[in-house]
């Protein structure tokens, strides 16, 4: 086991935190259209006005609140109460922070599984030049969310016993109060909860706080009048998912005529914005958030029983073998950050574009397809490292109790919607693994 000093704590934190704050001097602090809902609902809070009765279910105010889980929204707000010029600057340092000590926390659970100390610095620290740079920036819940859900597993594998499930099941409320698909993934963590002891007492510690959150979340939404529902999200994720579908042309929605007849000329074209008009044809049916959201559930169950393998495809299509590539992508995060800046792709992201370059004696574009290859590979063996190697050995119980994490929030998003930043999570984990198993990967000596 390497030491794990404070003094050497604190400077893997450093390390870490490095990359976002020159990102943070470069590009200032971005605001993604994603943005726009949580500042929305944060003006709510601070000015006392979030809707309550008719206003919450038929006015456009009361959509906002119904369409988030209210954690980070309070947030913005209690920063911005605190500092209201400086509450971006605020916010950004507190990310980096929260994502500085799960690179700190990355290193001392790397070398409390076995890990020497070269390949638990890097476990630490290359994640840090990957997508979780750009999130540190941004006003969005990932970057927060990430730190929460990654430190619940460290905080499990450093401390197996009540007192790292009672801060896992901290974290993981947290979570669940920033985004409310933790609910599901805080079952993933129950392997590595009853490796721990007291077995079932830590069990509790993890799971209660969530169930707490949503507890909460659901009552507060009764008691201004929504009715059992935790957040209406539902109404877009549970529609996006089926776009692919009306991209078939299969009669999807055909057993409920108003959603049918809401969706021609809106979810069958291949447009930006037709969910929004896809909304307002249920509205003016009479529809709320709340029902559209209760629908859209049923019907996406119901694609599953009339189009199974259509769905399956649309699933297994919704993880891209790049994603294997998140451990180190230093080159990804350059181009998100071009792209927060500029709102459009950089040219030399689009491989297609540098390969014709190429092919047309540009020597620039050949050097940066192989770098981006060379950058590639050595990100999916540190994905393929990390998710094989708990598998390679005998009695690697808590290696295998952290594999179900990354594995469960692909699977948890996979079958509606899965995005680069939701898998920010996994990539610490993921290195982790990939430290402590690369004994498991024999070298032959020359």
């Amino acid at each position: 086991m390497i030491p794990a000093r404070p003094s050497l704590l604190l400077l893997v934190a450093l390390l870490a935190a490095l990359p976002s704050l020159l990102a943070l001097g470069l590009y200032g602090v971005f605001e993604p259209p994603d943005a726009a809902g949580y500042l929305a609902y944060a003006a709510q809070v601070r000015s006392h006005s979030v809707p309550v009765g008719h206003d919450l279910l038929y006015g456009a105010a009361g959509r906002i609140s119904l369409f988030r889980i209210g954690g980070y929204p309070a947030l913005l707000a209690g920063l911005q109460s605190l500092a209201p010029g400086q509450w971006r600057w605020l916010l950004v340092v507190l990310q980096i922070a929260a994502q500085s000590a799960v690179a700190a926390a990355s290193y001392a659970a790397a070398g409390r599984l076995g890990a020497t100390r070269w390949p638990a610095l890097a476990a630490a620290v290359l994640p840090a030049f990957g997508y979780v740079l750009v999130m540190n920036i941004c006003v969005l819940t990932d970057s927060l969310n990430a730190a929460a859900i990654t430190g619940a597993a460290l905080a499990l594998l450093l401390r197996p016993d009540w007192r790292g499930a009672a801060l896992a099941g901290l974290l993981l409320g947290v979570s669940e109060s920033f985004r409310e698909a933790t609910v599901y993934l805080v079952f993933a963590y129950l392997p590595l909860a009853l490796l721990a002891r007291p077995r079932w007492l830590c069990a509790l510690l993890v799971l209660v706080p969530v169930w707490a959150v949503v507890a909460a979340q659901v009552a507060w939404n009764v008691a201004r009048g929504a009715g059992p529902v935790l957040t209406t999200s539902k109404q877009l994720v549970m529609v996006m998912a089926l776009l692919p579908l009306f991209k078939q042309h299969l009669p999807v929605y055909n057993d409920d005529p108003v959603f049918a007849a809401a969706a021609q000329g809106t979810l069958d074209q291949d447009r930006d914005g037709e969910i929004d008009r896809f909304w307002d044809r249920l509205y003016a049916q009479g529809y709320t958030p709340v029902s559209i959201a209760a629908e859209a559930a049923h019907e996406y169950g119901t694609a599953w029983r009339r189009f199974p393998l259509p769905m399956l495809e649309m699933t297994l299509q919704n993880f891209r073998y790049d994603n294997l590539f998140m451990p180190f992508e230093p080159q990804k995060a350059a181009a998100m950050l071009s792209f927060y800046e500029n709102g459009h792709r950089p040219d030399f992201d689009r491989l297609g574009t540098q390969w014709r370059a190429f092919m047309h004696g540009d020597m620039a574009a050949g050097l940066w397809l192989l770098l981006s290859e060379i950058l590639g590979i050595f990100g999916m063996a540190i994905s393929l490292a990390g998710l094989i190697a708990p598998w390679r050995r005998r009695g690697t119980w808590r290696e295998r109790a952290v594999w179900c994490i990354p594995m469960a929030l692909a699977a948890i998003y996979m079958p509606v919607h899965l995005e680069a930043r939701y898998l920010v999570p996994a990539v610490p984990l993921v290195t982790v693994l990939a430290a402590a198993g690369v004994r498991a990967f024999p070298f032959k000596k020359t």
